[in-house]
């Protein structure tokens, strides 16, 4: 069993100084993968898994270096 704790988006926002709502924006265009806890409710709520939020760090960077070219959206099943 995987004791990853989940992050919020306010979490997010605070690593990466931005606005909370510009973390859930970049979620729910596709390019942030997480998951919504709450699916079909009036509010989601949204987390997010620590390996993915790093995955998707370590492709920005590639994609801010010329390495790599950015994905449109993230798959969400």
């Amino acid at each position: 069993m995987n004791d990853e704790r989940l992050l919020t988006a306010d979490q997010l926002a605070q690593r990466w100084g931005l606005h909370k709502a510009t973390v859930l924006r970049m979620y729910h265009e596709g390019g942030l993968p997480g998951v919504n806890l709450c699916r079909g409710q009036e509010r989601s709520r949204v987390r997010f898994r620590p390996a993915a939020v790093e995955a998707f760090e370590r492709k920005r960077e590639r994609v801010r270096a010329g390495q790599e070219l950015p994905n449109e959206r993230v798959d969400r099943a």
